[in-house]
This record gives C-alpha cells, sequence and structure tokens, in this order.
C-alpha cells in the first residue's frame, strides 16, 4: 500500500469514528448536595429514544436539556458553571434547557415544584 493511500485510509477512519460518536451534552453545572430521592433525567441522544434517569448524587455534573428532579421530602442544591446555585424543594422538575456562562444567557423551564436561585452578578449587556 502506498504512503498516499494509507493517508486516505487514516482520514477516512478517523471520519467514521468521529461521525459515530454521538456529541456530548455540553455540561451545564453540577449537583452540590441533595438529600432524599433526587435525579437528573438525561435528554435522550436522538428522538424517539428514551430518556435516562439517573440517581443524583453530589458531584455528578448535568447538561443543557437534563432535568433536575426531586421526591417526596428530597432537596438538591446545583451550582452552575458560572456560580449561580439552584436549590430545589420538594417533589420539583427543573429543566435546564440552556446555561452559557460566556454569553450569560440561560433559560430554564420550571416543570413542577418550588426553585430558589442565587445569582452571580451578569455584566454583560445582553445578559
Amino acid at each position: 500500500m502506498s504512503h498516499k493511500s494509507f493517508v486516505t485510509l487514516f482520514i477516512c477512519l478517523g471520519l467514521l469514528v468521529c461521525s459515530a460518536v454521538p456529541a456530548q451534552a455540553q455540561k451545564a453545572g453540577q449537583i452540590t448536595r441533595h438529600t432524599g430521592a433526587t435525579f437528573i433525567d438525561q435528554a435522550a441522544a436522538r428522538p424517539g429514544l428514551q430518556v435516562a434517569s439517573k440517581p443524583a448524587a453530589d458531584g455528578m455534573p448535568f447538561g443543557w436539556n437534563d432535568t433536575l428532579r426531586t421526591g417526596d421530602a428530597a432537596r438538591l442544591r446545583a451550582q452552575l458553571n458560572d456560580g449561580s446555585i439552584l436549590s430545589l424543594g420538594q417533589n420539583a422538575k427543573l429543566k435546564v434547557i440552556k446555561h452559557d456562562e460566556r454569553s450569560q444567557q440561560s433559560s430554564f423551564e420550571l416543570i413542577q415544584g418550588k426553585v430558589r436561585a442565587d445569582v452571580v452578578h451578569l455584566a454583560q449587556p445582553s445578559s
């Protein structure tokens, strides 16, 4: 096999491997404290796939389009990448639609329950 053919084959294999691995979700923050039954419902990688629900643990990261969920008598505290803190009360569901600390633009959907937010100072005009 010639050197040129080998290089071409190597590049093609690299492209196949890169296209087969799904892009990782963008990290929005991590769980810093929890009590009781708390979960992170991770968004499906592709439409039609089942949502993956994992028990939350201290230090566990969550990303865009994930849902933070608490059960009866449960609490969850999450720190976002920009240092802001979200505190969820019992029986709460909060979907992290987007959290971009560089542009200071975030979007959340409170589906159920109560949430308290301690937000860092926003310095950009479009934040």
